[in-house]
């Protein structure tokens, strides 16, 4: 919620170069906290390996990974490009559509804390499988959105939705892995897939939009939209793979 007030406000008064300079100063004094942590638990004894291999044939696993690659992808998609999709697409204000990725960050805090409340009950699994398709239908939603005020509360939702499914992730990873002595390896190797994932997503999504004369938003959403519903396709099958038909079983 802080940053994009940062860039927002400083963007007109001293330009971009020194609005993003600005937003890595903070982040490099914040960052510097972490020095002063201390673990609470004992440091393993025993080295990890950079890379689990024997991961890459663990299917449910590599379905959660494709899942969660999937779901960012879709998920970054609209966080990056939804001010440019609301000035294009309706009669919103600038000054509206430049909140509107502060009020997605307002609903991300409400999501993770509470759905994340709710997944510690239900699984973590199983809450990014619903919330990966709930963030699919509120995707396509933007197909028929028109008002300012359908993107507010379509901010709101989604901001929700996307937060719990970006923060659950570790959850699931724990959930999936049997041998908790590889988990900090398959977090890193997770972040990994994710990562390329997302850097391909934004030039990607901005090319199916195009130029400023011949935008194609409709490309855009079903682009992302169908991100967002494969990775909840991938994360039910994978589920599903690790604990069968037992849907009531906490995953």
């Amino acid at each position: 919620m802080i940053y994009p007030t940062i860039f927002t406000q400083l963007l007109p008064r001293v330009g971009f170069g020194w609005a993003t300079r600005v937003i890595a100063f903070v982040f490099l004094t914040t960052s510097l906290l972490i020095l002063l942590m201390r673990s609470k638990t004992k440091q393993p004894t025993t080295s990890r390996s950079l890379f689990d291999w024997g991961a890459l044939t663990d299917r449910p696993f590599m379905l959660l990974n494709l899942g969660l690659v999937l779901g960012f992808m879709g998920l970054y998609i609209i966080m990056t490009y939804i001010q440019l999709f609301a000035l294009g697409r309706t009669s919103i204000s600038s000054s509206l559509a430049d909140n509107l990725l502060l009020i997605i960050n307002a609903g991300s805090f409400i999501g993770r804390v509470v759905l994340g409340y709710l997944a510690d009950r239900t699984g973590p699994v199983n809450m990014q499988s619903v919330l990966a398709l709930v963030s699919a239908l509120l995707a396509f939603c933007l197909l028929v959105i028109r008002t300012p005020t359908g993107l507010m509360v379509f901010a709101v939702l989604f901001g929700m939705a996307s937060g719990a499914f970006m923060g659950l992730p570790v959850a699931s990873i724990v959930k999936m892995s049997d041998d908790p002595h590889k988990i900090g390896t398959r977090i890193g190797m997770t972040l990994l897939f994710v990562g390329i994932g997302a850097l391909i997503s934004y030039p990607t999504g901005g090319t199916i939009i195009g130029n400023s004369t011949n935008e194609n938003w409709v490309g855009m959403v079903v682009y992302s939209g169908t991100l967002l519903a494969g990775s909840a396709m991938a994360l039910a099958i994978g589920r599903i793979d690790k604990v069968g038909g037992q849907w009531n079983k906490r995953l």
